[in-house]
């Protein structure tokens, strides 16, 4: 069986490394620019390109701010806009959090529930206890398939057919890449919660046991019985690690949401100072107050400044999307937009 290099050249992809992020730099910007967990970078970017631009806009159309109504109206709709955003996006948030209180005996569901899960799982495995961390709990499901998938391949050698042996050890190939991969991500990086769910964004467990079944029902003659039920296995172990992704998907997005409020609500009430502080001297006079060359400068920053909410929404809200259409389907299914991710991941792939 193949084995991915040791510098992760036969990665799928890799996420970026921070202070404490993952990976090296992510070879397609898109995922970058998606995944990357510093928020605040994306948007820290995003405010410097709209300074940028107003002060081209100043420079270009040589803007003498001689009417004040015009900036007047600006900062209006601003302080307007930013208050119904950050209302409305602690709406949600706490709409969201409000699903999570519970009573106690329905707070004991839920940990019976995870505690169940939690025991199959150790059921399976030769640990004595489950990690208790998400990162190192997948690491363990990780190792665990990993396994599976070295058993299988040494019984792989046994299958007569070679259309058979061709599609398991093609099948195989691509499972230990992508484990292997999880775990080079997972061993060498300062794991976080998103960082642990972030390596299984790009697999499609779902179809991965659609591969195992499709063989298993076309070359079902040809598979010993000790195979099969090696193959039996990795199906447990796929579907242990997808409840493990759904799972911390749930906690990410509780964390994220309660996360992005506060930063809305420190970012917000500067910018609404701002707002209130340029309408304020608009209002104060029909005549320009400070000079034409100071208001050239001191208005795009306190439009970028008023604009910070808006970015701070943008970068945050764009990953939490990417995560739940990545991970919105459960096994046995998939959805169209996971198809294309594996689709897109297989063509790489092959590039490579």
């Amino acid at each position: 069986m193949a084995e991915a290099s040791d510098d992760g050249s036969a990665d799928e992809y890799t996420f970026p490394q921070l202070s404490n992020g993952l990976g090296s730099v992510l070879e397609n910007p898109f995922e970058w620019f998606f995944l990357l967990e510093k928020r605040t970078v994306i948007a820290g970017a995003l405010l410097s390109g709209f300074l940028v631009f107003f002060l081209s806009l100043e420079l270009l159309l040589g803007m003498t701010h001689e009417q004040m109504v015009p900036l007047f109206y600006i900062f209006s709709a601003l302080i307007g806009g930013n208050l119904t955003l950050i209302t409305i996006v602690l709406s949600i948030n706490q709409l969201v959090i409000s699903q999570h209180l519970n009573s106690p005996g329905g707070l004991r569901e839920e940990i019976q529930g995870v505690n169940e899960y939690r025991e199959a799982v150790e059921e399976t495995l030769t640990e004595g206890v489950a990690p208790v961390t998400p990162s190192d709990f997948l690491e363990m499901l990780l190792d665990s398939a990993q396994q599976s998938v070295e058993s299988a391949d040494e019984k792989s050698d046994e299958v007569v057919d070679d259309e058979a042996a061709e599609q398991l050890s093609a099948f195989l190939d691509d499972t230990e890449r992508n484990i292997g991969h999880a775990r080079r991500v997972l061993e060498r990086s300062d794991v976080g919660l998103f960082n642990a769910l972030s390596v299984t964004l790009k697999t499609n467990y779902s179809q991965e046991i659609y591969r195992i079944r499709d063989i298993q029902t076309t070359y079902g003659d040809a598979l010993s019985d000790e195979l099969d039920d090696l193959l039996e296995e990795l199906i447990v172990r796929i579907q242990q690690l997808d409840v493990a992704r759904q799972y911390f998907k749930t906690l990410y997005l509780q964390d994220e949401l309660a996360y992005l409020s506060r930063m809305l609500l420190y970012v917000g009430i500067p910018a609404e100072l701002t707002a209130l502080t340029m309408l304020l001297v608009f209002a104060a006079s029909t005549q320009p107050i400070l000079a034409p060359t100071t208001l050239a400068v001191v208005v795009p920053v306190a439009i970028t400044l008023a604009a910070a909410p808006l970015a701070i929404l943008f970068a945050f809200v764009l990953r939490i999307s990417v995560v739940a259409q990545r991970t919105a389907a459960i096994t046995p299914f998939t959805t169209s937009s996971q198809e294309q991710e594996r689709e897109l991941a297989t063509t790489a792939d092959s590039d490579d």
